[in-house]
């Protein structure tokens, strides 16, 4: 109810529209996804769907929505020491990479993802955003809180262990957006057969998927 209790608060002391109210969440887009479905005759005794190698590389990609339903550009972080722009340049419109070696989200990037979102909406502390993110430790570093309050982006943080409920990224949006990009991998593997999927064609793949 804690949460409740803020989101009401800041609601009737800034009266934020549908277009300033604002989510973020990381997931998961590896190089080999979960193959699809495969419709047979009954009775085949082998089905197969080919995917592109046994195990994937992962790239993580943060995503913005907000309660109007418009959403700014991504940020995906690749598993490498440095980013070259070939990576994410086919992505979708705007999108920016980051490298980390293990390719996930840590407080640096974060603070360069939050300064990447301030560019898209223009907000300020004279007209501020509301922007709901779960705290894991990376979203909570001093530099990026301290930036956040400095340029009219109010934070409110899920409780943990509660994003599976209250996270609308990963309720409502990140589900059939997987099954999209692995029908976009699918069809990218029918294109070019025996050729494996690399994190250069990850943020393409992104930029195909509808929203």
């Amino acid at each position: 109810m804690k949460f409740y209790d803020n989101l009401a608060s800041l609601m009737a002391k800034h009266k934020f529209e549908a277009h300033d109210i604002w989510n973020l969440d990381e997931t998961n887009d590896p190089t080999v996804n979960q193959p699809q479905k495969v419709i047979a005759p009954k009775g085949t005794k082998q089905v197969q769907q080919t995917v592109s190698a046994e195990r994937g590389i992962n790239v993580t990609m943060l995503g913005f929505l907000n309660a109007g339903g418009g959403s700014a550009p991504p940020v995906f972080i690749f598993p490498r020491k440095k980013v070259a722009p070939v990576m994410f340049e086919k992505g979708p419109l705007g999108c920016i990479g980051l490298p980390h070696e293990s390719g996930w989200m840590t407080a640096t990037n974060f603070f360069k993802s939050l300064q990447h979102f301030h560019s898209f909406v223009k907000c300020s502390k004279e007209k501020p955003v509301l922007l709901i993110m779960d705290n894991h430790i990376s979203h909570l570093d001093f530099q990026a809180v301290t930036f956040a309050k400095d340029n009219g982006i109010i934070l409110l943080t899920i409780p943990p262990h509660c994003s599976h409920a209250l996270q609308p990224l990963d309720v409502i949006v990140y589900g059939p957006f997987k099954k999209r990009l692995g029908a976009s991998q699918n069809d990218w593997m029918f294109v070019n057969p025996g050729v494996r999927i690399s994190i250069k064609e990850i943020a393409v793949f992104a930029s195909h998927t509808p929203e």
